[in-house]
């Protein structure tokens, strides 16, 4: 999750569209890394707080729950997700995430 979050920062799109788990819906979408690109010169990236992180299972599913502050032109977009991930061939790849919808610390999610 870190890295995915580190990449939006640095504006890395490939890497996002690179960890994406081929079981996610926008995999193989020829713009997807357009959307990428463009949600990271867009957006300013200013924290990520993971609040939970859940092994894997015995299927190989592993999940975490982080806070992620995101900005869009002074608007607060901040939100909480619990992600999960499953590995492939190379390493953990992001499948889905579902948005928590009371932010745990307090503040706008």
């Amino acid at each position: 999750m870190r890295s995915r979050y580190a990449a939006f920062v640095e504006k890395q799109a490939p890497y996002l569209v690179r960890t994406l788990h081929p079981s996610h819906e926008d995999h193989g979408r020829p713009e997807l890394l357009a959307a990428s690109r463009n949600a990271c010169a867009t957006n300013r990236y200013l924290g990520l707080t993971v609040l939970e992180v859940e092994a894997p299972d015995a299927e190989g599913v592993a999940y975490v729950t982080f806070r992620a502050k995101v900005f869009r032109k002074g608007v607060d977009l901040s939100f909480v997700e619990r992600s999960r991930f499953e590995r492939d061939g190379e390493g953990w790849r992001y499948v889905g995430g579902e948005l928590r919808g009371a932010d745990p610390l307090g503040q706008r999610a």
